[in-house]
């Protein structure tokens, strides 16, 4: 714990200098409910260090600036202990005493976040799952208060917990989008370079697992999920054949579907980058269409095309859908440890590269990029391009024996 001294003995750089040189900070004054000024002795220039109170019995401390025990005050980063009492109240309480004039906390971030993507239409999953990982101290800290150490910490501690780095950089993207949007709204937020250091994507992300399925097996899921429910079969079939996410799925409606085009106009993902919403019109089999025709036959055009077994719309839920989906892989004799939904959309998107659509029609139907399908499919593009190539190969046979000549060797 800080040290508790008198505040006359942090006012001048002559008394504190008096202090002993200590890796603990001294406590200083109190200059609001649950707001305090410390002061560490080092052995050069000291350091400013505020201590803050989130007013649900957590703290958070921040070193933020040099006391003035070696060079001159500048109101910048070297500051007499006045300046430091204003800046500590300024960083914890704002320029006002307003609650609009309060700095964001990171908690803060999140919940304006979220209600920007729902504003936009956008889904709010990602932020209810970087929530579940931030809280305490953390959570109440200023944004423009976190260092590049302190976001690398709780990044770490993900990984601590034993999650995949795909998994610990998906929920460090939603937490860095939600700072960097506090962080365009609010100009007092300065710290940009801290977020996108302390941020950095782990390495090796992309290595997914993608189970790439026979056609044979695709069929006996399909079948299978048509024998265990036929609602979930027709969900079943339509990500097998456009390789959508179910989320996408899920979302469609009954003007989304061009039966006599057999044509689906899928939505847009919420993936990536903020995108205009939009639909991708995807082929799909006549009798998948037909099958679709009939189940939307007698409702309005604004209505969910696909419907659980009891007439409510498909909205997604995840463990509902996981457990789903295994029932359905083990029904078919295949192995639910090893397949998820996303094998059909692995296995689809595998199939037309094989198959010779080129690799900006797979990625605009799949909904993902180029360069993506490059990332994760590159081997199978190849095999397709090699397959290509040999088409432009003439064959030559090879001379008779009896027709080649050996050359004498050149003397000097």
């Amino acid at each position: 714990m800080p040290r508790k001294i008198k505040d006359a003995k942090l006012e001048s750089r002559t008394a504190r200098a008096k202090l002993a040189v200590a890796k603990q900070a001294y406590t200083g004054p109190t200059l609001a409910r649950g707001l305090k000024l410390n002061y560490r002795r080092c052995v050069g220039a000291g350091r400013w260090i505020v201590r803050a109170s989130d007013g649900h019995g957590k703290e958070w401390v921040s070193s933020f600036a040099d006391a003035d025990d070696v060079a001159e005050p500048n109101g910048a980063d070297v500051l007499d202990f006045w300046q430091a009492c204003d800046r500590a109240k300024q960083l914890a309480r704002g320029d006002g005493a307003s609650a609009e004039a309060k700095p964001l906390s990171v908690a803060a971030a999140l919940d304006l976040y979220a209600r920007d993507l729902a504003t936009r239409g956008a889904g709010v999953a990602n932020v209810r799952m970087v929530r579940r990982y931030v809280g305490g101290a953390f959570a109440a800290k200023p944004i423009g208060m976190l260092s590049p150490l302190d976001l690398r910490n709780w990044r770490d501690s993900l990984a601590e917990r034993g999650m995949t780095a795909a998994t610990i950089n998906r929920i460090a993207n939603g937490l860095r989008a939600s700072l960097n949007l506090a962080a365009s709204l609010d100009p007092r937020i300065g710290n940009h370079q801290a977020i996108r250091t302390g941020l950095k994507r782990l390495p090796g992300s992309n290595k997914a697992r993608k189970v790439v399925l026979p056609d044979d097996d695709v069929r006996k899921i399909v079948e299978a999920a048509y024998g265990l429910d036929r609602a979930f079969g027709l969900v079943v079939e339509v990500m097998a054949q456009t390789a959508a996410r179910i989320s996408q799925i899920a979302r469609l409606r009954v003007a989304d579907l061009q039966a006599d085009r057999a044509v689906l106009l899928v939505p847009t993902s919420f993936k990536g980058r903020e995108k205009a919403r939009q639909h991708t019109a995807v082929p799909i089999g006549a009798g998948l269409a037909a099958l679709l025709g009939a189940a939307a036959a007698g409702r309005g055009d604004d209505d969910y095309l696909l419907l659980r077994s009891d007439g409510a719309p498909w909205k997604t839920n995840a463990k509902r859908d996981y457990a789903l989906f295994q029932t359905v892989v083990a029904r078919a004799g295949l192995d639910p440890k090893k397949i998820t939904g996303y094998a059909l959309r692995h296995s689809a998107i595998t199939r037309s590269l094989l198959r010779g659509v080129p690799v900006a029609v797979v990625a605009r139907l799949a909904d993902t990029s180029v360069r993506m399908i490059e990332l994760h499919y590159g081997a199978y593009i190849q095999d397709y391009a090699d397959a290509v190539a040999r088409r432009g190969l003439i064959e030559i046979a090879a001379p008779a024996a009896g027709n080649v000549v050996a050359l004498a060797a050149k003397r000097n």
